[in-house]
């Protein structure tokens, strides 16, 4: 009938279909097409579910772990270390009393708040940051024994060497005084400390906000 003419009309495209050659695959002797499985990639661990994927590599801290004793003893190193981070008001205090330090440089004492500080003979780096501009954090670094102050600039081009040094000055030449004074020693030299400020070799900013990490950073 009319239904069996119709049908009748695609028998020659079946029968080429069963001619057609079989297509071989590289490397697989009973030419049996790859599995979508066998064809995905392996997922990275960012990707796969969160309780079927790979453990992270990194630790991870228990609450009820017992107490990792390195951690502790690097701890105890960096306290008996020669160095101390005092903080950015430790800086911001010598700007506050600057104008009354210049008055009258040998005779002026510093308050005692800066005992708080504890800065012993055996320190000899200061860690400090201080604000130069709206946003911006410069990282500062005093040592002691070569009587020196230097600073990290990682926006060279908004801030220049010559823009960036009436902010240090402050401290190289009111340092050498509150030292003094901390350890009683009238012998101790207190001319001015020299400055250093540095800007090549160190990764600068894109956006001024994220100086502060960057201070940091470099300063560690």
């Amino acid at each position: 009938g009319k239904d069996e003419l119709q049908f009748g009309q695609f028998d020659h495209l079946v029968g080429d279909l069963d001619e057609a050659p079989i297509r071989t695959f590289a490397g697989r002797a009973d030419n049996v097409p790859l599995r979508r499985s066998e064809r995905c990639q392996i997922p990275s661990i960012h990707t796969q579910p969160p309780f079927t994927g790979a453990r992270k590599k990194h630790p991870i801290l228990h609450p009820f772990e017992p107490v990792d004793k390195t951690r502790k003893e690097k701890m105890r190193e960096w306290k008996m270390s020669n160095k101390k981070i005092v903080g950015v008001k430790f800086l911001e205090e010598i700007d506050k009393l600057y104008d009354e330090f210049l008055d009258d440089k040998k005779g002026f004492q510093f308050g005692t708040g800066f005992d708080k500080y504890s800065i012993e003979r055996n320190i000899n780096f200061l860690y400090s940051a201080i604000a130069v501009a709206e946003k911006y954090w410069l990282g500062v670094v005093v040592n002691l024994e070569k009587r020196s102050i230097t600073t990290f600039n990682c926006a060279a081009m908004k801030s220049t060497y010559a823009s960036l040094v009436p902010y240090v000055k402050a401290y190289a030449m009111a340092l050498p005084f509150m030292i003094r004074n901390f350890f009683k020693d009238v012998s101790m030299d207190t001319s001015k400390f020299s400055i250093k400020i540095v800007s090549k070799g160190f990764p600068q900013v894109l956006k001024i906000e994220d100086s502060g990490v960057y201070a940091l950073k470099l300063i560690e």
